[in-house]
């Protein structure tokens, strides 16, 4: 079972819209996982954009009843998969919970090893947030085909 946490800044944008993702895309695959996300600003009970509810809504992802948490070193040291926006998410978990550092990956990284951080798309147009949510999308189904190939 993959145990998932995806992690942005505020737990606003990018990391709910990757989350609701993440288990979509291992629901479709019959592979069990239990997703969450979390944000290095210790945001909390804050509703997810609403750029990002609306990108998600065209997909027919429901994200409205999100709200945001700050990160959280106990749910990070049971995770068996963290992914993370940027390096700042990194050198934070790093930090919370070194254990978990190896576990931790750049989720840009699975759709261009180039670019392994996931720009931001907070105030900025619903354009910018679909963007994001394709990227993430596009990375989401690589690491799934990769983690099926060898689990």
């Amino acid at each position: 079972m993959i145990k998932a946490i995806f992690v942005c800044s505020g737990n606003i944008c990018r990391s709910p819209m990757a989350a609701a993702q993440f288990k979509a895309a291992c629901k479709a695959r019959g592979i069990p996982a239990t997703v969450i996300s979390m944000g290095t600003l210790g945001l909390n009970a804050r509703a997810a954009a609403t750029e990002a509810v609306e990108a998600m809504e065209e997909v027919g992802i429901d994200i409205s009843g999100h709200r945001s948490q700050g990160i959280s070193a106990g749910i990070l040291g049971i995770a068996t998969h963290i992914f993370v926006m940027e390096q700042s998410h990194f050198d934070m978990i790093k930090r919370a919970q070194p254990a978990a550092a190896p576990r931790t990956l750049f989720l840009g990284s699975y759709e261009n090893p180039d670019l392994p951080e996931v720009e931001d798309p907070v105030n900025r147009s619903i354009d910018e947030f679909r963007r994001c949510r394709d990227r993430m999308q596009t990375a989401i189904e690589n690491f799934l085909d990769r983690y099926q190939i060898i689990r």
